[in-house]
């Protein structure tokens, strides 16, 4: 549809699929039901009567990176429609991932201040890289990702927080992936908002590469989670300077309490489960003393911290009014919980063995399953169908993308002049006459090569030529009339009317060369000259063009003969 169309039509059809998008996106479980939104994204993307809507919502991820671009650079933004591409199709993410990168590397070449966008977006390819190293169960590309991801984010400007939901997707992913991977009783207490989005996908991850974790990936794998909490506490500091300070918002779905109890759900959940196993993780106390410095209220210490920060955990979930709980997850199935997560349930949480969720979610989990393997192939068939997960890859390819671009500007640059219009007229010309049925019957291939290479050489030159002729015979009779209307002498006059008679000459030699060297000439005469003769007929263009330019001199002298402001100089 055309772009007015689009205008007026977007107007109702944009309000219920921006609303549908909110409703697709876990905010906060104060308003929303976790659950429900997991099966609304699952029956999109699986029911064939929705096939419309998700086309809609396709559209409306690429209109927005088409149209709304200068709104929506920030690092959540581009989180957002990630995010948003990836659920809908594995195929819409591929193409939305090249259309950002493309966009973003054409903001970046023509940008004159460095507004933080390139770190933003590397800081969205290392998000997705933790996903990626996560399906190949490759435990020190995971760690680097992770490392890679928190150097960009932890500065972040605050303005770029917007869309804070989408960054903290990227967290409750990744710390239910660790606790599923490292703890030491297959058996993990986390938000079932966690349970409902992220476990189908690293479950489904987890079955597919056989095997235990091994000592080495165990360490590396809790180092991480270590080292991504306390990042996360930089963040939330950081945060809570400018929302007291400044007055941050983050608009009208996402007021600060939200926002707060986000980050709040994050740092207990983890916390918690690492503060109740039997074997403490090294660097877990130094982690701790960054989280009590980071929740408000947290004035205990040690054990009583933990164990206060338990009980508020569990009785902010009951704000919640059933649509998110705590709950203690068998990863093992078994009807019971370990011993060290014992404490949970005597305070209200409940226990679910993960077959129960997998089987409640079965959908998704076949789902991430189509969508793993479509990336896969996706992936191997080309080397052109990489998405960019490869960070390495992508800062090589960003670099070379650079200088290609630059040279397609210049290009473009070219067109645009007499030289480029001219050669591009000379090419339509080929193409429609010479390359035509006529000229199929009219010459070989070697009179059209011949024939070609005369014109897009000396040719294009002769066409040129004739042009800058013409513009300056334009404006030297220009000039003549407007010295006809000042006050002469008579020998002025003289001269004016000698002036006279030059131009009409030149005027004519000129008429008699655009007969032939015109495109109008060139498409009429190019299938009844011979190459050679062609040749012939160009020398004496050539000859006749020095004469006309020679004329030309002539009447310049006269004319600024008789002007006193010298007006002539610019010709």
């Amino acid at each position: 549809m055309d772009d007015d169309f689009q205008k007026r039509f977007l107007g109702r059809r944009r309000r219920w699929l921006e609303n549908l998008i909110e409703e697709l996106t876990v905010v906060t479980s104060f308003e929303q039901s976790p659950e429900a939104t997991v099966l609304a994204q699952l029956h999109i993307r699986t029911n064939r009567q929705l096939a419309a809507t998700a086309f809609c919502l396709e559209e409306l991820v690429f209109y927005r990176l088409a149209k709304e671009w200068t709104t929506r650079q920030s690092l959540t933004m581009m989180l957002e429609q990630v995010h948003l591409a990836r659920f809908l199709d594995p195929q819409i993410n591929v193409r939305f991932s090249r259309a950002l990168n493309y966009t973003v590397m054409d903001t970046i070449q023509h940008q004159e201040v460095d507004n933080g966008l390139e770190i933003a977006y590397h800081a969205v390819l290392y998000a997705e890289g933790i996903r990626n190293a996560m399906a190949s169960n490759n435990f020190n590309i995971f760690a680097s990702q992770i490392g890679e991801f928190l150097i960009r984010i932890e500065n972040i400007d605050i303005n770029a927080l917007h869309a804070y939901e989408a960054l903290m997707s990227v967290f409750d992913f990744t710390a239910t992936y660790l606790l599923s991977m490292i703890n030491p009783g297959n058996a993990v207490a986390i938000p079932w908002s966690w349970a409902a989005l992220h476990l189908p996908a690293i479950m489904h991850a987890r079955n597919a590469k056989s095997g235990g974790v091994p000592d080495q990936a165990f360490f590396v794998y809790g180092s991480c989670l270590l080292h991504f909490t306390a990042g996360f506490c930089r963040i939330v500091g950081n945060l809570e300077r400018a929302m007291s300070q400044y007055g941050v918002s983050f608009g009208r779905t996402r007021p600060a309490a939200f926002i707060r109890k986000r980050s709040y759900d994050f740092l207990a959940t983890v916390i918690l489960n690492l503060g109740n196993w039997p074997l403490p993780l090294r660097g877990l106390s130094e982690v701790i003393k960054q989280v009590q410095a980071t929740l408000p209220s947290a004035s205990a210490s040690g054990a009583s911290f933990l164990k206060q920060l338990q009980e508020d955990l569990l009785g902010s979930f009951r704000l919640y009014n059933g649509k998110d709980k705590i709950c203690v997850i068998t990863l093992d199935d078994k009807a019971t919980q370990p011993f060290y997560l014992s404490s949970f349930v005597q305070k209200g949480a409940c226990v679910t063995k993960l077959s129960d969720i997998l089987q409640k979610f079965q959908a998704i989990a076949k789902a991430a399953a189509a969508s793993d393997e479509k990336c896969q192939n996706m992936n191997k068939s080309e080397d052109n169908e990489h998405m960019g997960f490869n960070p390495d890859t992508v800062v090589y390819l960003q670099r070379r993308w650079r200088i290609i671009l630059t040279r397609i500007h210049d290009q473009r640059r070219i067109r645009e002049t007499l030289h480029g219009q001219t050669l591009i007229s000379i090419q339509k010309i080929c193409t429609t006459v010479l390359d035509g049925e006529r000229g199929t019957r009219t010459f070989s291939d070697i009179l059209k090569i011949h024939t070609r290479a005369f014109l897009f050489t000396q040719g294009i030159n002769i066409l040129i030529e004739i042009d800058k002729a013409t513009r300056t015979i334009r404006a030297i009779r220009d000039s003549w009339k407007e010295a006809i209307e000042r006050p002469l002498t008579m020998s002025e006059i003289e001269v004016l009317e000698r002036i006279t008679s030059q131009i009409g000459g030149i005027e004519s030699k000129l008429s008699l060369l655009t007969d032939m060297w015109s495109l109008h000439g060139l498409k009429k005469y190019i299938l009844c000259i011979s190459p050679e003769e062609w040749k012939v007929k160009g020398r004496e263009a050539v000859h006749t063009l020095k004469f006309i330019k020679y004329e030309v001199d002539a009447v310049k002298t006269r004319l600024a003969s008789t002007s006193d402001s010298g007006a002539w100089h610019e010709f």
